[in-house]
């Protein structure tokens, strides 16, 4: 049995509304809630956290990282992001834990486009926010049947990795005074 957990994030109480009914939704589906994965064991379950990239930008990295780190090795997961207006944290999310993410936003914007290597799938686009919740889980749930999905996470760790490599060399680069302008 190949265990499944969506950890899912949003930012604000202006968001329950929406993460209540994706929760009428999982809970249709089987998934159970759990704060402790390891502890209940569940197939398919799911966690709740808040969280926001412009208001408490390293907590919510933090809890991103204690929630990989947690059901890393014993579940499959995906996050699933459902924060109003801009959402950047699924972008943040994705490559802070080069985990998939789904975004579905509690609000109908057209959020644009993510840059290449960053893992995002976003639902954004119904005005009818229940087709979009919809779409988002029945996307979740082929993906945790991908037959490549530990060839993809091992793609997507290394891209990850030289990503952040980079950006390493490129301020060693700036404060070493390399970089003129």
């Amino acid at each position: 049995m190949t265990q499944k957990a969506i950890h899912m994030v949003f930012g604000s109480e202006s968001d329950l509304e929406h993460v209540r009914k994706i929760i009428g939704y999982l809970n249709q589906r089987g998934w159970k809630y759990t704060d402790m994965p390891l502890a209940d064991n569940f197939e398919k379950a799911y966690i709740i956290r808040a969280g926001s990239v412009h208001r408490d930008v390293m907590g919510t990295l933090n809890s991103a990282k204690a929630l990989t780190e947690m059901t890393d090795g014993v579940y499959r997961s995906i996050f699933l992001t459902c924060i109003g207006l801009r959402d950047e944290a699924s972008g943040v999310t994705a490559s802070y834990t080069g985990k998939r993410v789904v975004a579905c936003p509690p609000d109908a914007k057209d959020y644009g486009k993510y840059p290449g290597g960053v893992r995002v799938v976003t639902f954004s686009n119904d005005a009818v926010r229940e087709n979009d919740i919809v779409a988002a889980l029945n996307w979740i749930e082929t993906e945790f049947e991908n037959p490549n999905w530990d060839a993809d996470d091992a793609t997507a760790r290394k891209t990850n990795e030289d990503k952040h490599k980079a950006l390493e060399t490129l301020r060693l680069k700036l404060e070493d005074g390399a970089i003129k302008f």
